[in-house]
C-alpha cells in the first residue's frame, strides 16, 4: 500500500511539474476567431504548458506563451460594397468566402512569421491546428508528422471539416451555412440545400483543394495530398451548448465546446454609465470586427441615425470613426466597445448584430433579444437560427436604415417585449 501511494504521488508531482510543449497554428485573421482561439491557448499557458502560437492576429506575449504574427488580413471586408453583399445570393456568398480565404492564405505564406514557422526544427508534444479552410497550412502537420494533433474551429462544424471528421450530414436534415433556411426545411428548401451542397463540395474538391495544394507545396516542399494530412486525435468545435446549432451524432473524438469565450460582464466604464444614466433601457448595435459600420454608404448611416433619433431610449453604436454628422443626442458612437460587458448590462433590451457566431452565442448567453442583419458566410444561417429559436428577428442588409428597420426595432420594443424576451431566453 505504501509503495502504491508513493508511486501515485510521484506520478502526480511529475504531471504537475512537467508542462507540455505545444505548437499552435491559428491562421484565420478574423478578430472573432482569435477571441475563441486565444481563450484556449491562454488557458493552457496558465496551467504551465509552454506554447508558441502562430496567429493571424497580433497578441501580447505572456508567461509560457509566445505569439508570432502571420501577417495577413481579410482585406476584402473593408472594401466590399454593402449593396453587393446584400444581393450576393448563396452562390455568390460561397465564391466570396472561398476567394477571401485563398487570397489571405497567399499573403500569410509570404509573411515573416511564416518564415519562422518553416525554420522550426524542435519537436512538440502537441499541435493545435485551426481547421477552417486555410488548408495552405496543412503542410505543418506533415512537417511535424507523428505529433498528436488537436483541431479547433471557432466557426463550428461546417463544410470545411465534414469529410475530415467523417460527419454524417445529409442535406435533407442539415442546412448549409450559406443558405438562410429554417431547420425544419420544406421540400423545395431541401432541394435547394442539396443542390448548393453539391456545388460547395465540387468547389471544395475541384477548385479549393488543388489551389491550396499548390500553395502549400510552394512553401513546405513536396507533400502528400493535403486532404490526407487532415487527421485529428481530438477536434474542438465552437458549437452547442447555447442552442444555436442543430443536434447531430458526433464521433467520440469531436467535442462541442461552444461559448468558451462567454463570460460574466464587468462594470462598465464611466462614460457608458453616465450616458445611460436615468434610462430604463437601451439598444446596442455592432456589426462585429470584420464589418465596419463607418464604411456603410453615407445615406444609409444617416437613415439609421434618423431612425435612432426617433426612439425614446438611448443607443450605443460600435462605429469606427471619431464622429458622424447629424448624430442625435440619444446615440453614442465608439470605435471599440466591450461587447460582453454591454450584453451583460441589465438595462440592455436589444442587440442589433451582423449575426456572427460569437456575437449570437454571447447574446444568447446573456439572454438578450436579437435583431440580426447578416452580411455573408454563416451569418445568414445564424440569423435564421435566431428566428427559429424565437429569440429575435432577421432583416437583410438592404433593409438597413429603411422602414423595415424602424418597424423591426419598434416591434421588439413595444410593451417591454425586450425584457420579456430576455427572461424567456435566460430561462
Amino acid at each position: 500500500m505504501l509503495v502504491q501511494f508513493l508511486c501515485k504521488s510521484l506520478c502526480f508531482i511529475f504531471t504537475c511539474a512537467h508542462g507540455a510543449k505545444i505548437l499552435a497554428v491559428l491562421p484565420v485573421p478574423s478578430p472573432c476567431h482569435a477571441i475563441f482561439n486565444h481563450v484556449l491557448v491562454e488557458a493552457l499557458a496558465d496551467r504551465g504548458h509552454d506554447l508558441i502560437v502562430f496567429s493571424g492576429r497580433e497578441a501580447k506575449n505572456r508567461p509560457h506563451l509566445r505569439y508570432v504574427h502571420l501577417n495577413g488580413s481579410f482585406s476584402n471586408d473593408e472594401t466590399v460594397s454593402f449593396e453587393s453583399v446584400g444581393t450576393f445570393g448563396p452562390f455568390g456568398n460561397v465564391q466570396f468566402v472561398f476567394g477571401t480565404v485563398y487570397n489571405t492564405c497567399k499573403v500569410q505564406l509570404e509573411a515573416h512569421g511564416m518564415k519562422e514557422l518553416l525554420r522550426l526544427e524542435e519537436s512538440f508534444d502537441l499541435i493545435i491546428y485551426e481547421s477552417v479552410g486555410f488548408d495552405c497550412f496543412l503542410g505543418v502537420l506533415h512537417k511535424f508528422r507523428g505529433t498528436a494533433t488537436v483541431g479547433i474551429s471557432a466557426h463550428g462544424l461546417s463544410h470545411w471539416n465534414f469529410d475530415a471528421l467523417k460527419l454524417w450530414t445529409p442535406p435533407a436534415a442539415y442546412p448549409l451555412e450559406f443558405l438562410p433556411v429554417p431547420s425544419a426545411m420544406s421540400f423545395l428548401q431541401r432541394l435547394h440545400n442539396w443542390l448548393l451542397t453539391q456545388i460547395v463540395r465540387l468547389n471544395f474538391w475541384l477548385v479549393h483543394t488543388p489551389r491550396h495544394q499548390v500553395l502549400a507545396e510552394e512553401h513546405f516542399g513536396p507533400l502528400p495530398p493535403i486532404r490526407s494530412l487532415e487527421k485529428f486525435n481530438l477536434f474542438l468545435s465552437n458549437s452547442g451548448p447555447v442552442g444555436l446549432d442543430p443536434g447531430r451524432f458526433l464521433p467520440p473524438a469531436v467535442k462541442e465546446v461552444g461559448c468558451i469565450q462567454c463570460s460574466n460582464g464587468k462594470q462598465l466604464r464611466r462614460k457608458y454609465l453616465e450616458f445611460l444614466e436615468e434610462m430604463e433601457s437601451f439598444i446596442f448595435m455592432s456589426f462585429g470586427s470584420n464589418i465596419k459600420s463607418s464604411s456603410l454608404p453615407n445615406e444609409t448611416i444617416q437613415s439609421i441615425l434618423q431612425t435612432f433619433g426617433e426612439l425614446d431610449i438611448k443607443v450605443i453604436w460600435k462605429f469606427e470613426s471619431e464622429s458622424v454628422p447629424d448624430k442625435p443626442a440619444n446615440v453614442m458612437i465608439d470605435k471599440w466597445v466591450p461587447q460582453q460587458d454591454i450584453l451583460a448590462h441589465p438595462k440592455l433590451c436589444l442587440f442589433i448584430t451582423h449575426g456572427g457566431r460569437l456575437s449570437v452565442q454571447e447574446a444568447l448567453f446573456h439572454g438578450v433579444p436579437i435583431l440580426a442583419i447578416p452580411f455573408y458566410s454563416d451569418q445568414h444561417l445564424n440569423g435564421q437560427g435566431v428566428v427559429d429559436k424565437g429569440v429575435g428577428v432577421k432583416l437583410s442588409v438592404a433593409d438597413l436604415g429603411k422602414r423595415k428597420f424602424g418597424q423591426a426595432i419598434a416591434h421588439m420594443l413595444e410593451n417591454k417585449r425586450c425584457f420579456e424576451g430576455r427572461k424567456s431566453i435566460t430561462n
